[in-house]
C-alpha cells in the first residue's frame, strides 16, 4: 500500500488539478499486468503512454547472491517490460518509456544482476522500435539510463558517491531530471544516458578512449620468472617504444648508451611518458631525468612495477575468457561485502630486485644548490623556516586571483559547481619577474612559458653561480647540470641553463655535458 510520503505527493498533484489514481499490481506477473491494462481501458477508454520505473536492488557480490535474490532483481525489469509490452501491443500508444539505469552501461560493484536487467531494457527499446517500424507496435520506445536522483528512492553509500565525484558526477536534481526526460523524448533517440555533473571531466572519463587492461594469472611459486629473461624482454619492449619516438630502428639502440646521445628533448620525453603511462599507469614525470640509460630505466620498472613488466613482456599467462578464475580474496566463504571491500595494495615480488652493483658510478661533486619556496626566496630562508617550524601556508593573495567564483566554504556546493572549498595554499613570491633576454629567449616566447619553467630556469642559473663556473670549467674535463622537475606539468618545455658560453635552448636538461 501507499506510505504516508507517497500519499502526500498524490494529494499535491490532485491539488494542482491533476487526476491521479493509484492501482497496485506486480509487473512481473503477466496475469496481473493484463488485468490492470484491461481495467484502465474499461474505465478510461484507452491508454496513451507508459512509464516503466519499477526496480529492485539487492547489492551483493555474485558469489554470495542467492538464486532467489537474482530473480527478485531481474523480474521487474525483464519480465515487467515484456509483460507490459505484450499487454499493450494492440494499443495506439504515444510512448513507452523505460526507466533504465547508468548501471546498465557502466556496471556497478555488487550490482551485476541489476546491471544486466537494465541492459536488457536498453536492448528491448531497440527491439520494440523495430516492431514499430514493421507496424507491429505503436508509439515511440525510449530507454533512459538514469543516475541516482538526489531525491529519489534509491540512495548510494558515501564510498560510491566519492567514486562518482572523482569522475565529475553528482546526484541529479529533480528539476534537471524532469527537463532531461522531456528533451530525451523529443530527441527521437531509442536510448539516452543522462548524467549531471562537471561536463569536461565526464566527457574525458566517458568519451575518451581508456587503456584496455588484460587480465593475467600470476606464475606459481614452482615456476618463477627468470630475472635475466624478464630484464631482457623489458629492455626489448623499451627499445621498441623508444624507437617509435626517436624514429630509430631497434638494432641501432644501445641500452647502455646515455640517452642524451640520441638527441632526446623535452617533447620526446613527454611522448615517452605518455606511452609508458599506457603500460604502467601513473609514473614519475622525471623518470628520464633520473635514469640515464634504457638499462637503468628497465631495472627501475622491474623493481617498482614488477607485475606490469611481467604483463608487458608477455611472461605472465593471459586469462582467457573461457577460464573460470576466481581471485583468492573472493572465496565463497569469505566475509567480503560491498561496503567493506577495500582496494588491495599492489603486490610487489621480492624477486624484482635487480643486481645494480655492476653499474659503473662516477664520482661527482655538488657545487651549487638553489631553490625557491613559499615564503622563502632562497635556500637560506627555506632552512630558517624549517628551523623555526614556520607555517608557510596562507590565504590566497589578492594579487593572484579573486575568490569570487573560485571559492565556496560549502564542500557540497563547491563539488557540484566545480569550485574550490579551500582558500589556502603555498605561494611563491615574484613568480612573474623574469628577464627573458638574459637567457636568450624572446619576450614573446617567454610569455608562453609556464611560470614554473621560468622560475626553474632562474634557480638553475643561481645554482651554477654559487661558484665560479668559468674557473671550474678550466680545471674539469666535464661539467653537468641536474635538476628536479617534479612540479612541472607533463607538457612543459625544458630549457638548458646558459653556462660556459652556451645559449638556452629546448633540450634534454638532466646531466647535459658541456665540454
Amino acid at each position: 500500500m501507499l506510505d504516508e510520503g507517497k500519499q502526500v505527493i498524490l494529494e499535491e498533484l490532485k491539488a494542482l488539478g491533476a487526476r491521479v489514481e493509484y492501482k497496485r499490481a506486480d509487473v512481473s506477473r503477466k496475469e496481473e499486468v493484463s488485468q490492470l491494462v484491461l481495467k484502465i481501458r474499461e474505465e478510461h477508454g484507452g491508454l496513451d503512454g507508459i512509464l516503466h520505473s519499477a526496480g529492485v536492488i539487492q547489492d551483493r557480490f555474485m558469489i554470495h547472491k542467492t538464486q532467489e535474490e537474482f530473480k527478485e532483481v531481474m523480474a521487474p525489469k525483464v519480465a515487467g517490460v515484456v509483460n507490459l509490452d505484450q499487454a499493450t501491443k494492440e494499443l495506439d500508444l504515444d510512448f513507452f518509456i523505460f526507466f533504465s539505469s547508468i548501471a546498465g552501461i557502466m556496471g556497478n560493484p555488487g550490482q551485476a544482476d541489476y546491471a544486466a536487467a537494465n541492459a536488457f531494457m536498453d536492448a528491448y527499446a531497440f527491439y520494440r522500435n523495430s516492431l514499430v517500424s514493421c507496424k507491429e507496435r505503436k508509439g515511440q520506445t525510449l530507454s533512459v539510463n538514469w543516475p541516482l536522483w538526489k531525491d529519489g528512492g534509491m540512495h548510494a553509500d558515501a564510498e560510491t558517491e566519492r567514486v562518482w565525484q572523482s569522475i565529475g558526477m553528482v546526484a541529479m536534481q529533480t528539476s534537471n531530471g524532469v527537463k532531461a526526460l522531456y528533451d530525451s523524448l523529443a530527441s527521437g533517440q531509442k536510448q539516452v544516458l543522462v548524467i549531471e555533473g562537471d561536463l569536461s571531466r565526464l566527457r574525458k572519463h566517458l568519451l575518451e578512449p581508456q587503456p584496455q587492461e588484460n587480465v593475467y594469472v600470476e606464475e606459481t611459486a614452482s615456476s618463477p620468472i627468470n630475472p635475466e629473461l624478464l630484464l631482457e624482454k623489458t629492455l626489448h619492449q623499451l627499445k621498441v617504444l623508444f624507437g617509435e619516438v626517436t624514429k630509430l630502428s631497434v638494432e641501432k639502440i644501445d641500452v647502455s648508451e646515455p640517452l642524451e646521445s640520441y638527441g632526446i628533448d623535452s617533447i620526446m620525453i613527454t611522448r615517452l611518458n605518455q606511452k609508458l603511462q599506457g603500460v604502467f599507469g601513473e609514473i614519475s614525470m622525471t623518470l628520464f631525468f633520473e635514469y640515464q640509460t634504457l638499462e637503468a630505466v628497465a631495472k627501475y620498472f622491474i623493481a617498482d612495477y614488477y607485475e606490469e613488466c611481467v604483463r608487458w613482456t608477455g611472461l605472465g599467462r593471459r586469462l582467457e575468457p573461457e577460464e573460470n578464475f576466481v581471485p583468492a580474496s573472493l572465496h565463497v566463504n569469505s566475509e567480503l561485502s560491498l561496503s567493506t571491500l577495500q582496494k588491495e595494495e599492489k603486490h610487489r615480488t621480492s624477486s624484482a630486485a635487480m643486481d645494480t652493483g655492476s653499474a659503473k658510478h662516477e664520482q661527482i661533486a655538488i657545487i651549487g644548490i638553489s631553490g625557491r619556496f613559499p615564503q622563502a626566496k632562497n635556500m637560506e630562508e627555506y632552512w630558517s623556516n624549517l628551523q623555526q617550524g614556520k607555517d608557510c601556508i596562507t590565504e590566497i593573495p589578492a594579487d593572484r586571483w579573486k575568490r569570487e567564483g573560485f571559492y565556496s566554504p560549502d564542500i557540497k556546493e563547491a563539488v557540484e559547481k566545480g569550485k574550490s572549498y579551500s582558500k589556502y595554499g603555498g605561494f611563491v613570491e615574484d613568480f612573474a619577474d623574469f628577464d627573458p633576454l638574459f637567457f636568450n629567449i624572446s619576450p614573446r616566447e617567454a610569455m608562453s612559458m609556464d611560470p614554473q619553467e621560468r622560475i626553474f630556469l632562474e634557480e638553475c642559473w643561481k645554482a651554477s653561480r654559487m661558484l665560479d663556473i668559468a674557473e671550474i670549467s678550466l680545471q674539469c674535463n666535464t661539467m653537468g647540470e641536474s635538476a628536479s622537475l617534479q612540479a612541472l606539468p607533463q607538457q612543459a618545455s625544458i630549457y638548458t641553463v646558459p653556462s660556459c658560453g652556451s645559449k638556452a635552448n629546448r633540450s634534454f636538461l638532466a646531466h647535459r655535458s658541456v665540454r
